[in-house]
């Protein structure tokens, strides 16, 4: 086997590594936080801000490796991802200024802003990383299950929070013995 060909493979591998501990980080901390905060208090609200930006920086994080690893010109593309995720932050901030100003509750603005970061992550993932789109979907989910669920919604939230994490890890493994396939093509 070539060098080159060692070089791709330990590659891929680092890729596939690197979006399936992110996307883990992105549903425990989802996972943990939902189940342990009770969605009518004000640190939910407080903890969905710091989720948005958390889920911002380990998805331009992630964004930036895997294409940077791979030496693509991504010039353009990553300046969408900035503008993307700049857009989130700041109709996130536009829901800050609404509950300071007594329009809406915390709660309200809480699950509003999980939906936002939800879509955001699957308009992500649509046209960089499938990844992104099932955790979009997973987050989607949790939201809807905390808001219209009243009995057992951790019961719920593990149940979907595992299907998630199986589903990306199969989605991963496919990706990667696909990228591998194309490496080992190469050479």
């Amino acid at each position: 086997m070539s060098e080159a060909a060692k070089k791709g493979k330990t590659l891929v591998a680092k890729c596939k590594t690197a979006r399936l501990t992110i996307s883990a980080i992105i549903l425990f901390v989802t996972y943990c936080g939902i189940s342990a905060i009770d969605i009518h208090s004000r640190g939910f609200w407080f903890f969905t801000q710091m989720l948005s930006i958390t889920v911002c920086s380990l998805v331009l994080w992630l964004y930036w490796y895997i294409y940077h690893n791979h030496q693509l010109d991504h010039g353009i593309t990553i300046w969408h991802q900035l503008l993307h995720w700049c857009g989130t932050l700041i109709s996130i901030y536009s829901l800050s200024l609404l509950v300071s100003s007594g329009m809406i509750a915390a709660n309200q603005a809480g699950v509003v802003t999980l939906m936002i970061l939800s879509f955001s992550l699957f308009l992500s993932g649509v046209y960089t990383d499938t990844i992104f789109i099932l955790l979009g979907i997973s987050l989607g989910l949790l939201t809807c299950s905390i808001a219209t669920i009243s009995k057992d919604t951790v019961l719920y939230n593990s149940g979907i929070t595992a299907g998630a994490c199986l589903l990306i890890f199969v989605i991963a493994q496919f990706q990667y013995h696909s990228a591998k396939k194309k490496t080992h093509e190469k050479k």
